[in-house]
């Protein structure tokens, strides 16, 4: 094992802010989604349908235009959304582009468009800057591709309103995450599909600079009934610890993964911004009713990071769906010691040649967008063999 393989983790992650995509990173007129880059025409509904609704929260597609698209029956909004997209994207001024390109990442379908607004997580010995949209919670959202009036009208709040409210609170009392995550750990999450410890209390890190009525009432009521606000902070601290191990370039570690419903990819720190492509699993429980779709999502950073299906026996809420199995051990590239469940030391990062080791949990969606339940996924072993007929791509 290598140096690097060994050292002690030493990042100290903090949340310092939330402002708009558009004030953080240079967007112009710029839609980004989850996983490989992919064009639009080759979406499946949920993600064309989160395009869609991005175009909304942008004025670009008026609220009558939307809700008469709403309207449609399930099964028959592929030419809708189609006629939309090509006049906005392929005949407009909007294109499309990964959220690996744009600078961020975000769960499942990961549409993020200008005006929206994301959390800034930093490193204060780095000072390397990520981001990730804020979790929006259980019911319709983006991340799912719903197609509802009531999700446009939260990403606007949430890009003015939550914005202004939490930036002001942060800037004087920022967070620290590994405390908020090691909270959690300890109390049942895992950090990818359960977060609901570390979310509350990240909730209890801000709550005391809020107001408790108006602006500050409807911040504290939304922080405090939404068990997934922590999950996207998580996978910006994730994305920082990837950026890190990108700029010291040894050899095999993996810097990307994520999944954009028909390719899922890596990249790898000797290759950075190259990705490595095979095609996306479906997710696996015996549980599950329905057929879902191929993965998608950013949020696999969190299993490369070293939370989420790296350790489900941190979650005992999840075995029901999501139980933990025999896995043989994956060598970390680095340790965060007394940070896992109990004061255990976490295993941070994995190599290209681990990869078939590593199990993840992950959210299974229907093509219509219903959420069919949380599911394990095993990464592709072919990403860890360069015979066996993926592509290096982009």
């Amino acid at each position: 094992m290598s140096e690097a393989a060994i050292e002690e983790d030493k990042l100290t992650p903090v949340l310092v802010g939330v402002g708009t995509a558009a004030e953080m990173l240079p967007l112009g007129h710029t839609l980004t989604h989850a996983g490989p880059p992919i064009a639009w025409t080759e979406m499946n509904i949920p993600q064309q349908q989160a395009l869609v609704t991005a175009l909304t929260v942008e004025g670009a597609v008026s609220r009558a235009e939307y809700r008469e698209l709403a309207a449609t029956p399930a099964g028959h909004r592929g030419p809708g959304l189609a006629a939309m997209l090509v006049q906005y994207v392929d005949r407009g001024r909007w294109r499309v582009q990964s959220n690996w390109e744009a600078g961020l990442v975000a769960p499942l379908t990961g549409v993020v468009s200008p005006s929206m607004a994301v959390w800034v997580v930093s490193d204060r010995i780095s000072g390397d800057v990520s981001f990730a949209p804020i979790n929006e919670g259980t019911g319709p959202s983006l991340r799912f591709g719903s197609l509802d009036l009531g999700v446009i009208d939260r990403q606007h709040w949430l890009s003015n309103e939550f914005a202004a409210e939490l930036s002001g609170v942060l800037a004087r009392s920022p967070v620290a995450l590994w405390d908020l995550a090691t909270h959690g750990l300890n109390r049942g999450d895992e950090l990818h599909m359960r977060s609901s410890a570390a979310s509350a209390a990240l909730f209890a890190s801000v709550r005391t600079g809020l107001r408790p009525g108006g602006r500050g009432g409807r911040t504290c009521q939304f922080l405090e009934r939404n068990p997934m606000t922590f999950l996207n902070v998580a996978m910006a601290m994730a994305a920082l610890y990837l950026a890190r191990w990108r700029s010291a370039g040894d050899p095999g570690v993996v810097v990307a993964a994520a999944a954009n419903g028909r390719e899922f990819g890596v990249q790898v720190a000797e290759r950075p911004g190259r990705w490595l492509t095979v095609p996306a699993p479906r997710p696996q429980d015996h549980a599950l009713k329905g057929d879902p779709l191929p993965v998608m999502g950013d949020s696999f950073v969190l299993e490369v990071l070293g939370v989420g299906g790296r350790i489900p026996h941190a979650a005992p809420a999840l075995w029901s769906t999501a139980a933990p199995v025999p896995e043989r051990a994956v060598p970390p590239v680095a340790v965060r010691r007394g940070a896992g469940p109990f004061g255990s030391a976490l295993a941070l990062g994995v190599r290209r040649a681990d990869l078939g080791a590593v199990a993840c949990h992950t959210a299974a969606m229907s093509s219509a967008g219903a959420v069919l339940g949380v599911a394990r996924c095993r990464l592709p072993s072919a990403l860890s063999d360069l015979q066996q007929g993926m592509s290096w791509a982009r």
